[in-house]
């Protein structure tokens, strides 16, 4: 079997490990260039709670600088610095529980491929600060944007047959429905984004709470 992973909230805890600090130094750069906030500590709290229900950062982001009626130019500031400045030192990272035990079982029989959506040199820290050796995996495919998760292109270069591929993320919207559509097995890690947006069943092949449970999927699908 191919088994494609998502990184961020499907094999490494990055909404409870990460975020949080990102936002934190979201809002400080927007404010440091002259974003008007009555208080730091209640527009981040804010902006936390508004990324609670929201699909990714950006959203967040946006939504919250719609409510304080901020011009529109201080979202790229708040974006650049949530995904693409990311300081090792700020945050801690860990893996989801059991990931490494699962990845160790699957990779002895299956074929383990990476394709996560940052900057290449941040995600590998946080996949080796997490425990995840990147030679687990055939090949890692490091997008700068979620709409660069090309699966269709990742299928023709390796010449695998769509229903042979199982993609394994917690983002349904960026993820899993463009796999979905191209024929490829899909299941939706319950993590993160996965529990503010569990995608329906119908439009998901598998839907899991524990990494664990990828085993026996694997198996039969196998």
């Amino acid at each position: 079997m191919w088994i494609i992973f998502d990184l961020d909230d499907t094999l490494i805890d990055t909404f409870g490990g990460i975020i949080p600090f990102q936002l934190e130094n979201a809002l400080q750069a927007m404010v440091k260039s002259g974003l008007k906030i009555s208080s730091f500590k209640s527009a981040l709290s804010r902006l936390i709670e508004i990324n609670n229900t929201a699909g990714n950062g950006r959203e967040a982001l946006s939504k919250f600088l719609q409510e304080v009626k901020a011009p529109r130019h201080f979202l790229g500031i708040g974006v650049k610095e949530y995904y693409y400045q990311i300081k090792e030192q700020s945050y801690s990272v860990k893996p989801l529980p059991d990931a490494i035990s699962v990845l160790t079982q699957l990779k002895d029989k299956n074929q383990l491929f990476l394709i996560t959506c940052g900057v290449k040199d941040q995600q590998f820290k946080k996949m080796i600060k997490a425990g995840i050796k990147p030679e687990w995996f055939k090949e890692i495919i490091v997008t700068r944007n979620f709409e660069d998760k090309n699966y269709l292109s990742w299928l023709k270069k390796n010449n695998f047959p769509p229903n042979k591929v199982l993609v394994c993320s917690d983002n349904f919207k960026s993820d899993l429905f463009l796999a979905k559509q191209l024929g490829m097995k899909t299941l939706q890690v319950k993590w993160g984004r996965g529990k503010i947006n569990s995608a329906p069943l119908s439009e998901v092949d598998f839907s899991i709470n524990y990494l664990t449970e990828i085993i026996p999927i694997v198996e039969r699908l196998n």
